[in-house]
């Protein structure tokens, strides 16, 4: 439960706009502080069960970590906002380095629909339309909700924007496009 727990507050800390601003002026080429730590106490963790406990009840306390990052990141993705191109490297990196870490620590660690998810971001509201459109009715697609945030956090940048023109313009097209994505997810 320890471990899960530190994750959980690591990956807050990390989605938080208030710690880690997602509206970068350039790209970042390191991963957060907060996945460096929790990647650190992973490790240390891992070490420590295994020294300590049995090889099942260790298997037992690792399955499950990389799932449960994946959920959140997805499930949790409305705190970043706002984020640009810049801080959607950020996320995306961030993400790469705790699949990398977990893959030590766990088997067969999937990061990738969190990574997905994120990668929408770059193909821009078009993407979560499309993404409703083709992902409709499939197991590992998005839900609603999931795609709504998204598209919010595409527009995140414009709507956020202290120019009045361009707020008012962004605000107008997201209206639009969610309701596009309401039309498409809600079709028979």
């Amino acid at each position: 439960m320890e471990i899960r727990c530190q994750i959980l507050h690591a990956l807050s800390l990390t989605l938080s706009s208030n710690m880690t601003p997602y509206i970068l002026e350039q790209e970042v080429k390191d991963p957060d502080p907060q996945i460096l730590t929790l990647n650190t106490d992973l490790i240390t963790y891992d070490s420590t069960i295994s020294s300590l406990l049995l090889s099942k009840e260790t298997s037992f306390i690792r399955t499950g970590l990389s799932s449960l990052t994946s959920s959140f990141l997805v499930s949790n993705a409305e705190k970043i906002s706002p984020m640009n191109k810049n801080g959607y490297t950020r996320m995306k990196l961030n993400i790469r380095v705790l699949q990398q870490n977990l893959k030590n620590i766990e088997d067969d660690v999937d990061l990738n629909r969190a990574l997905r998810y994120y990668e929408l971001f770059e193909g821009g509201a078009e993407r979560v339309v499309e993404e409703a459109k083709v992902k409709k009715g499939e197991g590992d697609g998005f839900g609603i909700e999931e795609l709504k945030t998204m598209m919010k956090l595409c527009y995140s940048e414009q709507v956020g924007s202290g120019e009045r023109g361009t707020s008012t313009v962004a605000k107008r097209r997201l209206d639009e496009d969610l309701l596009k994505l309401d039309e498409y997810m809600w079709e028979s």
